[in-house]
């Protein structure tokens, strides 16, 4: 299959043919038939790429992760980038001018779900040209099976979309950097402003050590995680495992030291003792896990229904711990000097 974070590049577009179906929505549903392998941090396949799959995973965890973005790893993303190039300064002006927030009422719930949907059948059509068993793959099999050097059309097919997906991300993102860049001496003060709100009081006047602190968080936790996946791996040289652990590692690690250092001091106590909860509960389902293997897969037949529940349970704690403590959402976030955002996502 295509790269999973690539998938977002073939269902977003949709947005500029509905206005209304929801960017954040079309970019997690295209990622949702996936999002079980980085639950499971390794390539573990049930249901998530059926429609029962995409009510009793995706659903759950799309806006879980919406959650996670909009309140902790947004705010997050530029007091993590360096001040060199004004990375950080850039990406705060971007934001501050893109209205992030939940759905908040009935209506945007609707667009909302109907984008997670949609963005779930993107992925399928996309998986269909890449698969043994897709769409595209059985009706033309000679064509797809045809090999060059040594590899079938449709591996290639998937080599492809992957690489397309994130060099049209870089390609966009080079661009629009370039361009904010010619014209910063214009907006210089607008920029400021947008920097300081994402900077917490606590963490303004001593920046760089923030950014460490924060980096360094991000690094232990993200370890913690790791380290033991691959200890007791059965196969710690699967390439793909170490990929998929290691990104679900990483972007678990953004979003504790978002909850922990990123925020005001109320409630950080609190925050800390439920992202400790989190991972014990995770600790203790995948040791139950392994007591059942002598018997049984751990996530087949029977077991289904308690990694369908492990994954409600976790999304629900997820959800929690983002909108956990007194904390500036991004809804409460102005635009710089008073103009109106340019898209809401």
């Amino acid at each position: 299959m295509p790269f999973t974070f690539s998938h977002p590049l073939f269902a977003a577009p949709l947005n500029k043919m509905v206005p209304r179906l929801s960017i954040m929505g079309l970019a997690l549903g295209s990622m949702a038939p996936d999002m079980e392998y980085f639950i499971a941090m390794e390539p573990y396949r049930s249901i998530g790429h059926e429609w029962q799959g995409f009510l009793l995973l995706g659903l759950p965890l799309s806006i879980a992760c919406s959650a996670a973005f909009y309140s902790v790893l947004a705010p997050l993303l530029p007091r993590l980038l360096p001040a060199t190039g004004s990375l950080d300064r850039y990406a705060a002006d971007r934001l501050s001018k893109t209205r992030l927030r939940a759905p908040a009422s009935v209506s945007a719930w609707g667009w909302f779900l109907l984008s997670l949907y949609i963005g779930f059948l993107s992925h399928l059509f996309m998986d269909g040209m890449t698969h043994t068993n897709g769409w595209l793959v059985v009706r033309n099999t000679e064509l797809m099976y045809e090999r060059t050097a040594g590899l079938p059309t449709y591996k290639w097919l998937q080599y492809l979309f992957s690489l397309l997906g994130l060099l049209v991300y870089a390609i966009w993102l080079a661009f629009d950097y370039g361009r904010w860049r010619r014209a910063r001496p214009k907006a210089a003060q607008a920029v400021s402003s947008a920097l300081a709100s994402f900077e917490p009081s606590a963490f303004s006047s001593h920046r760089p050590l923030a950014k460490l602190s924060l980096w360094f968080c991000a690094t232990s936790v993200g370890l913690i995680l790791l380290a033991p996946k691959i200890m007791f791996s059965e196969h710690p040289d699967n390439l793909v495992l170490w990929l998929v652990a290691g990104l679900s590692s990483a972007l678990f690690g953004f979003f504790s030291a978002g909850l922990l250092l990123n925020t005001p001091g109320e409630g950080r106590f609190v925050r800390a003792v439920g992202l400790l909860l989190l991972l014990v509960f995770a600790a203790l389902f995948k040791a139950s896990a392994i007591v059942r293997e002598a018997t049984s897969s751990p996530y087949e037949a029977g077991p289904i229904g308690l990694w369908i529940g492990y994954i409600w349970v976790f999304s629900i704690l997820v959800w929690t711990l983002s909108f956990s403590g007194k904390r500036r959402q991004y809804a409460a976030i102005q635009p710089v000097n008073g103009s109106s955002p340019q898209r809401q996502v």
